[in-house]
């Protein structure tokens, strides 16, 4: 159990006094312990309250992952002030508009951003930034309570323009304890080892990941960014005692890295988690043979956290749901006026726990799309079904749902029966508008190791999937467009796919 901590970055001042010689940040050759970690934390809670930041004051931060960015955030939130993470990879108008539409006071960005111009607080962190905590020495920590202290969130923008979601650190502190429990004794404040961050914390699972590992009292090692897919492979075969979260398609690189047939590549890792997209049962599976007998998968939303997780020891016969409910969540599923369905029946997905966040910050992102806080229950947005053995069976987004003819069908299904055929390296499935009467007519996108054949893939999916799942037809793609956070951008695709499909079309006049 973690201490009763009012303040997300009272973990840092805790193990400062306890166990300060600890490394809490390693960022290539540099380490910072929490004694040194807690001293620059106070430095810049006086540094912050100086320029003007109060409690309560939107704080965007558009910065890649260093030890800089971590000694901000939780300098922000030591003084009461809200930080959002702002993805560097979205676009300047993304940006901007995230700041406007979230009232941000001030900015922390990376040289050479060009965002937020015009605030009154807005500060370029570079090499040397640290430098001006210098005569700064103490602590400016807030006294509120965790249940007024928050964060901002926001969502990945895979189904419309980013939402803000409110989390309090209350919120926060009651998340951390369900990894744990789900993991089984491999990662918690007894033993949390060291953690390995590769993805930006602008994605809000890493996010949840970072701040988990500093309320654990572990080492947290910033992963630089890398040009190969085997250089990621190789990097985690550096650590014999880690846990690393990773997205649907770091896993596929540590896959693609990995032609072991004598054991899994990782032994020694304490666990691979997976989160995101669902990977294929057969990923799945190949992934605790070939590369750890560690790996997990794990489901969830920033509006909550963890929602479900699989367990290596039910990835066998498992492999296609995303487990069982996370610990101390409540799961159902109900129809669209909110009554539960029977084991099996497939329909909304609604979750309840201490971890639920506050709701949406602004109330046209409540008003928008299907993710929904209502009474308390969180709605995540997606279809789902649950078996009598509590099993999740994930369909899919509602907006992303395809009526043939009257039958209704979840992309996810169809990805997972083509990502199971060897050589296919991504599948996306949309819907296109039907040529004759209403509905649409399902599209795949593969990208694959080699081309194949339109006839193959058809002549596979009529003997793998009842006749209304089977795609219309087959595309090609050298790569699958996809939000900043990695989910596939259905929407781009979308338009992607209809671009191309009218360049095919012979002009007027031609045959």
């Amino acid at each position: 159990m973690l201490p009763a901590w009012e303040n997300l970055s009272d973990a840092i001042f805790h193990y400062a006094e306890r166990r300060p010689l600890v490394p809490a940040l390693v960022e290539g050759p540099a380490t910072l312990d929490y004694g040194e970690f807690a001293a620059w934390v106070g430095a810049a809670s006086r540094y912050l309250c100086g320029l003007g930041v109060e409690a309560g004051d939107r704080v965007g931060l558009i910065l890649d992952n260093h030890t800089d960015h971590f000694i901000l955030a939780f300098a922000l939130m030591r003084i009461g002030a809200t930080p959002i993470e702002i993805s560097t990879d979205l676009p300047l108008s993304m940006q901007d508009a995230v700041i406007q539409r979230c009232a941000i006071k001030a900015l922390f960005l990376e040289y050479g951003t060009a965002a937020g111009g015009g605030l009154p607080i807005r500060v370029a962190v570079g090499a040397g930034w640290r430098r001006v905590l210098e005569g700064h020495a103490g602590d400016a920590r807030c006294d509120q309570r965790a249940g007024d202290n928050r964060l901002v969130i926001l969502t990945s923008g895979s189904s419309g323009p980013p939402k803000a979601t409110v989390t309090t650190h209350r919120q926060r502190l009651a998340r951390a304890p369900v990894y744990a429990e789900f993991l089984g004794g491999r990662w918690t404040p007894d033993d949390p080892g060291h953690a390995l961050l590769k993805a930006p914390v602008s994605n809000a699972a890493f996010h949840e990941f970072a701040i988990n590992q500093i309320l654990f009292g572990g080492t947290l090692h910033l992963l630089p960014g890398f040009d190969r897919l085997n250089q990621f492979a190789r990097a985690l075969a550096a650590y014999e005692d880690a846990v690393c979260f990773a997205t649907a398609n770091m896993c596929r690189a540590l896959l693609a890295s990995c032609d072991r047939e004598d054991g899994p590549f990782l032994p020694k890792l304490r666990a691979l988690v997976s989160l995101g997209l669902p990977l294929s049962p057969p990923e799945k599976r190949a992934l605790r043979e070939r590369v750890t007998p560690e790996f997990h998968e794990i489901y969830g939303a920033s509006g909550f956290g963890m929602i479900s997780g699989l367990r290596p020891g039910d990835i066998a016969a498992q492999a296609g749901t995303v487990g069982r409910a996370a610990p101390g969540a409540v799961l159902e599923v109900v129809d669209a006026a909110g009554m539960r369905l029977a084991s099996g029946a497939t329909g909304h997905l609604r979750c309840r726990s201490a971890t639920v966040a506050e709701g949406f910050l602004l109330e046209e992102d409540a008003a928008c799309g299907p993710e929904a806080f209502r009474e308390d229950w969180y709605y995540p947005g997606d279809l789902a079904a649950i078996d009598a053995g509590g099993w999740v069976h994930l369909k899919g987004r509602k907006t992303d749902l395809i009526v043939r003819a009257g039958v209704e069908i979840y992309p996810y299904e169809i990805e997972a029966v083509l990502m199971a055929l060897p050589g296919i390296k991504e599948a996306a499935v949309i819907g296109l508008p039907a040529k004759e009467g209403p509905g649409e007519e399902p599209i795949a996108v593969v990208v694959a190791d080699e081309p194949l054949r339109h006839e193959f893939l058809a002549s596979y999916c009529a003997v793998s999937l009842p006749p209304e799942q089977r795609p219309l037809g087959f595309l090609a793609a050298p790569s699958i467009k996809k939000t900043p956070v990695g989910k596939i951008d259905r929407p781009a695709l979308r338009a992607q796919v209809e671009a191309l499909l009218e360049s095919l079309r012979p002009a007027d006049g031609e045959d």
